[in-house]
């Protein structure tokens, strides 16, 4: 069923701009925007003219993150003036307990966005790391990162019953948030990792970055560093950007600070040693996904290993797409919320 775009004001403003920005209206509160021409800097227009729209900031991830009138929408319903630290929201209803994802590496929630769809009966909320607006820092340790996330959830009054979940480092976050808000009095009913790894090695924060640019400039068939090619971030950012890559980001600056969170993030996993928990965890894992020789080399256990209560590992043969994007390993996701919320 086709949905009307325009049930309310706010709906209004976002199909407004898109028809700007793309030369045509939105079909429907569930059309994406990349999937009707948008790219990079049809995203940076559309960020813009919201701006002008409704009198507030909007950041370029929000875009990124929300590629939908209909998430763009509830944002901007929900946003509070001045909080960089709001929680967003993906999707705002349904009858399960409310799900909330911890971002990745890159520190936001870039990728997640088919945890919109209708198939999780259940609001869904995301996360952001601090670091990536201008004038901040990223977080340096994950007690400083979960009591930064604990706080938003609790200024912005979600229900205290939820669940929660990460992709590959966003499941880290995921798992030692949960601790911390089951001892502040949240009742957390499950912790969900996709694909996540507690191997990762204790790297420097510059050379995390430097090989994180050098993965960058691979992808875009140059060579970081070295002969011709770009020896700086900023640099490579305008390599990247006149040879027709769709960054993220418009300008080096936020480049850097992509850069930065990555690394930090990266930092925060390489010092973490959880401990075992009372809450059900369940583990998606893909072939690959933790390197035992790694492992004993930093002194690093594999989840199963933790002595859980209540833990599920359900192994995904490779999906040939990211597994935030494979439909069965989505619908797995709602059945093991389903089946933590059925229990007596």
């Amino acid at each position: 069923m086709t949905v009307t775009v325009g049930r309310d004001s706010t709906e209004v403003v976002v199909a407004a701009q898109w028809n700007r920005v793309l030369g045509r209206f939105p079909a429907s509160i569930d059309d994406n925007f990349f999937e009707n021409g948008g790219n990079s800097l049809k995203a940076a227009r559309l960020a813009g003219g919201l701006r002008k729209a409704v009198g507030r900031e909007v950041p370029l991830h929000v875009i990124f993150d929300l590629p939908t009138v209909r998430a763009q929408s509830d944002w901007l319903r929900t946003r509070r003036a001045g909080g960089a630290d709001a929680v967003m929201t993906l999707k705002p209803n349904g009858g399960g307990a409310p799900l909330v994802l911890l971002p990745g590496g890159g520190g936001s929630l870039v990728g997640l966005g088919a945890f919109a769809d209708a198939r999780f009966d259940r609001p869904v909320h995301g996360l952001h790391a601090r670091g990536l607006a201008a004038g901040e820092v990223p977080a340096t340790g994950m007690a400083e990162l979960s009591g930064e996330f604990a706080s938003m959830l609790d200024a912005d009054g979600l229900p205290r019953r939820i669940h929660l979940a990460g992709y590959c480092s966003g499941g880290v976050f995921a798992y030692d948030l949960a601790s911390v808000l089951a001892r502040s009095g949240w009742e957390v009913l499950s912790v969900t990792l996709l694909n996540s790894t507690l191997a990762v090695p204790d790297v420097p924060h510059e050379e995390i970055v430097l090989q994180r640019l050098r993965q960058l400039a691979g992808s875009a068939g140059t060579a970081f560093g070295a002969g011709a090619g770009p020896a700086t971030a900023d640099e490579l950012f305008l390599q990247l950007r006149t040879s027709g890559q769709d960054l993220l980001e418009q300008d080096s600056a936020a480049f850097r600070r992509r850069l930065d969170v990555h690394a930090a993030l990266w930092r925060v996993i390489a010092d973490y040693r959880p401990r075992s928990t009372t809450i059900p965890v369940a583990l998606f894992s893909l072939p690959g996904r933790f390197d035992r020789d790694l492992a004993e080399a930093v002194g690093a256990s594999d989840w199963d290993e933790l002595g859980f209560a209540d833990f599920r590992q359900i192994d995904v043969a490779d999906p040939g797409m990211p597994l935030v994007a494979h439909e069965p390993t989505l619908d797995a996701v709602e059945a093991w919320l389903r089946d933590v919320e059925g229990r007596p």
